[in-house]
């Protein structure tokens, strides 16, 4: 299995100004998360209070970040995953120990020992004043798991030791059962992963994000279908977001932070 990249841009900026260049488009789309629908999210919502006995209902963070001062990123919930080999993954802080990941990030759920979870980090190569690390206590995997194209790529992350709350490390918002997420609704992916195809992210690591719009089943569906190389099909527990001219996207399938508007 390839290392996974989390994201993927032709020029993207840093964190804060919300500004990119598309550079020559990119003719493909990639499934970056997960689609709910009433049925799916229920599914999901007692798969993590099951293991996590935690379901946030209301949001735990305002958007207030600028006025609190943490500027100088505004995802205080990404976590970076790093195995022997470095960044691995991204993933999303729910809890004080649980962190929500893809289970395509452990291919061998029960080796986790060479496993580091940074929160608070923003540059990969480079000091983090608000910046913990946790080793892993467990992992968990839906029954029936296989590959991503399969679905069910999603994975709990136990930590081993609590993070502490602070402005830049909290949990994200957990949708409510009746959340909606319609076509065209904008969101967010971020990670440290290549810029482009097989470019990784160089210099000080420095997070990234990109915005895109949230694309209709179908929609998605037939534009996967156009391609006879790749082909994907679009279950219930996908969702996926990018643009159709291409030029924004993600490197990996399903291994990146949603973030929704």
């Amino acid at each position: 299995m390839p290392k996974p990249d989390p994201v993927r841009s032709q020029k993207l900026s840093r964190v804060g100004p919300r500004q990119y260049s598309d550079g020559r488009p990119q003719k493909n789309l990639r499934v970056v998360g997960f689609r709910f629908s009433c049925r799916d999210l229920d599914r999901f919502r007692h798969f993590v209070s099951f293991y996590t006995k935690l379901w946030p209902t209301t949001c735990c963070w305002e958007q207030n970040c600028r006025r609190v001062g943490c500027v100088t990123w505004g995802w205080p919930w990404q976590v970076d995953i790093q195995a022997s080999t470095g960044h691995i993954c991204g993933g999303s802080l729910i809890a004080k120990d649980w962190v929500l990941s893809a289970a395509h990030c452990f291919p061998n759920p029960s080796d986790i020992s060479s496993h580091i979870i940074y929160v608070g980090r923003y540059q990969l190569n480079n000091y983090n004043s608000h910046e913990s690390s946790h080793r892993i206590l467990q992992v968990v995997i839906p029954d029936g798991y296989i590959e991503p194209h399969s679905g069910k790529d999603v994975a709990l992350v136990q930590l081993s030791t609590p993070v502490t709350w602070s402005d830049y490390v909290h949990p994200v918002c957990l949708p409510t059962s009746g959340t909606l997420f319609p076509s065209g609704m904008m969101c967010y992916v971020t990670g440290w992963g290549n810029i482009r195809d097989n470019v990784p992210l160089s210099g000080l690591g420095t997070l990234q994000e990109v915005q895109v719009p949230i694309l209709s089943e179908k929609t998605c569906q037939e534009m996967y279908n156009l391609n006879q190389n790749e082909q994907v099909a679009i279950l219930n527990d996908m969702i996926c977001a990018g643009y159709q001219e291409g030029g924004k996207d993600s490197c990996q399938v399903l291994n990146n932070l949603l973030n929704f508007q």
